[in-house]
């Protein structure tokens, strides 16, 4: 199949980037498949998607839950980016991948 960008992955469906298997679990974040170890994927990265027509779900409830309120949390962010000074957005949004990164931690 054919590398796309990241950004054009449904949550949930997998796929392959620098030769590890991942399932996508943010905008901006995968896990992966083997150790569950989470990673911020760049949006121009190129990856290759496991199964376009059938993207994995997220088993556990407690997962799916964190990954809905770090999802709802982006969407705010990205809607406040235009009101606020940059270094003021990017700074939230690295505090914001932080926190979500220590409640994986947590779950794992």
């Amino acid at each position: 199949m054919a590398a796309i960008k990241f950004p054009q992955l449904a949550l949930g469906q997998g796929f392959i980037f620098r030769g590890t298997r991942y399932v996508k679990v943010s905008p901006l974040l995968a896990r992966a498949e083997a150790s569950g170890h989470s990673q911020v994927i760049p949006r121009s990265a190129l990856v290759e998607p496991l199964d376009a027509s059938a993207p994995s779900a997220t088993t556990d409830p407690t997962h799916a839950a964190l990954e809905e309120l770090h999802r709802a949390a982006l969407d705010c962010l990205e809607e406040l980016s235009a009101k606020v000074p940059a270094p003021a957005y990017e700074q939230a949004h690295r505090q914001l991948a932080a926190a979500y990164q220590r409640a994986l931690k947590m779950l794992n």
